[in-house]
């Protein structure tokens, strides 16, 4: 509940959810966007959404910006997001959680 103490502080911003997307296939990151959409839930901040579709910028992007959540495809090409996690919680002080998408039927276990 905003009220004007937060407007005359200047803190009467909705909040914001930042999510970076990696994949290198668009359907893949197209399917992840139109499937959770602006918003997770009613009582949930809207979710700004960050597209990138190369390993090198994920890393970059995760290094300078601040990030809520990292959504990675396990299944991208070149660099799959099991390994760029790894990567990426080795490298970066506080990393934000990471969800990584699986669609093998093998990866269940995961």
């Amino acid at each position: 509940m905003r009220d004007e103490w937060d407007v005359a502080e200047g803190t009467d911003v909705e909040p914001v959810c930042r999510v970076l997307l990696y994949s290198d296939h668009p359907q893949t990151r197209e399917a992840v966007l139109l499937g959770v959409g602006t918003r997770a839930a009613k009582d949930l901040p809207r979710i700004e959404w960050v597209e990138v579709a190369t390993p090198a910028m994920v890393v970059t992007r995760a290094e300078s910006e601040h990030f809520d959540l990292l959504v990675l495809d396990g299944e991208a090409g070149k660099a799959g997001g099991m390994g760029l996690c790894r990567q990426l919680k080795n490298e970066i002080f506080r990393c934000p959680p990471v969800l990584v998408l699986v669609g093998r039927r093998e990866d269940l276990w995961l």
